[in-house]
């Protein structure tokens, strides 16, 4: 068994029997760090990558859109400075339609999706896509259990 901790009057499990919420925060705080690593090289944090990828896949996607998709990661004043950065870098332009991205910012995306590409392999290595699969549907029903909106 674990070490009791004196400030809290309770007694930590051994690691591999962590709660799933331990082990959540952990996976995200290693991923956080990892591509944040990475794609420094390429001039952008895992949010600025979450945001041009979003516009990316989206192409004109109004800012609010934005915000409500991006909500669990940040708020929207991190979503419009995030989006005043990757318009500085020519990255994303805004017209009436909403956000989209530049020529620059294709080409930016691939150099980065390359790099993102590689994480994920690593991240990735020794689980099989049906362990993946079944742990993300968990993940979902836990989530919507709690009444986290679905989709």
């Amino acid at each position: 068994m674990g070490a009791p901790s004196a400030a809290f009057g309770f007694t930590m499990p051994p690691k591999t029997r962590r709660p799933i919420g331990y082990w959540i925060k952990q996976a995200d705080a290693a991923l956080t760090q990892a591509i944040d690593a990475t794609q420094a090289s390429n001039g952008v944090t895992r949010f600025e990558w979450q945001v041009l990828s979003l516009i990316f896949d989206g192409d004109h996607v109004p800012e609010t859109d934005i915000e409500i998709t991006l909500a669990s990661f940040a708020d929207s004043d991190d979503v419009r400075a995030a989006l005043a950065r990757l318009a500085g870098s020519a990255w994303i332009a805004a017209s009436a339609a909403g956000w989209g991205v530049t020529e620059t910012g294709r080409h930016a995306h691939a150099q980065i999706l390359a790099a993102q590409q590689q994480i994920r392999q690593q991240a990735m290595a020794g689980i099989a896509d049906a362990d993946y699969e079944t742990t993300v549907r968990v993940l979902q029903q836990l989530a919507g259990n709690l009444g986290y909106p679905r989709g």
